[in-house]
């Protein structure tokens, strides 16, 4: 009586198994997605609270500018900011996602060396310290809108991986004056900015990467791995539900075709 049930269900151990291994593949493959996303994320909030926090201070320690005037050097780079995340969304359909984050985060490098480009000028220094951090500010505009939209494609437990992603961003934002801080206290203000100046090549480079595998669509086996466990179950009851139905349907015709024969039968005999 016992290699009945073994032989039953022995053929379907190994494809249970490779099922869970496949599952937890695909598990793994998702979690390193989300960490990409969660570091550039941290990179660009990183970088946007660098010039928040250090632009005018820049602009009074290496370009020896006045308060009121260095201020403005936070006031462009906000305002560039909002102005690229208002039309992000409309350069994100026209480009794609990949492209975009790609190009965020090149312009965002170029007007990082543009800032510390600025005081080695002759002449001229403060205006293009200005337009460093405009340049920047567009840049860094659809860099974490792009992280999170991509967080938004992923196939499953969206919600888990935009709490992490969101979580990677909000400490990258508040780790960087940690970072940039003591750095600039123990060499130059300007050799500091070095740190999200990295970053945006970091964002230019793994951006696009982390960004193309949260949003690639999945492929029939990877779909079926990562659907919902009571999936099956619950495809086989509404099969069986179509089945008694179909049933049912076919059984109630039969009796109507039988009591129209009777019927006739009935009526040749009389």
């Amino acid at each position: 009586m016992l290699p009945g049930p073994l032989l039953l269900t022995g053929g379907r151990e190994p494809a249970r198994a490779s099922l869970r291994e496949a599952g937890a593949t695909a598990a793994s493959a998702r979690r390193g997605i989300v960490l990409l996303l969660g570091l550039v994320a941290a990179a660009g909030f990183l970088c946007e609270g660098a010039a928040y926090s250090w632009a005018p201070l820049h602009a009074i320690r290496e370009l020896h500018a006045d308060p009121a005037t260095a201020a403005l050097a936070y006031t462009v780079f906000a305002a560039s900011l909002t102005a690229g995340r208002l039309v992000g969304d409309r350069v994100r359909r026209r480009l794609g996602p990949v492209r975009t984050i790609a190009l965020a985060g090149a312009i965002a490098v170029c007007g990082y060396l543009i800032v510390l480009l600025a005081p080695s000028l002759p002449v001229g220094g403060l205006p293009c310290d200005y337009a460093g951090w405009g340049v920047t500010g567009v840049g860094l505009a659809t860099v974490v809108p792009g992280i999170f939209s991509a967080v938004g494609e992923l196939d499953q437990a969206v919600g888990r991986a935009m709490s992490l992603v969101a979580t990677c961003a909000y400490a990258g934002e508040l780790g960087g004056p940690a970072v940039i801080g003591p750095v600039a206290g123990a060499t130059s203000l300007r050799i500091a900015l070095l740190v999200p100046t990295v970053l945006t090549v970091l964002i230019t480079i793994v951006g696009p990467v982390a960004v193309r595998r949260a949003t690639r669509p999945a492929g029939p086996k990877e779909a079926f791995v990562t659907a919902r466990p009571d999936a099956g179950c619950a495809a086989r009851a509404t099969a069986a539900r179509t089945a008694a139905q179909t049933t049912a349907a076919r059984a109630t015709a039969k009796q109507g075709t039988v009591e129209e024969s009777a019927v006739e039968e009935c009526r040749h005999e009389g």
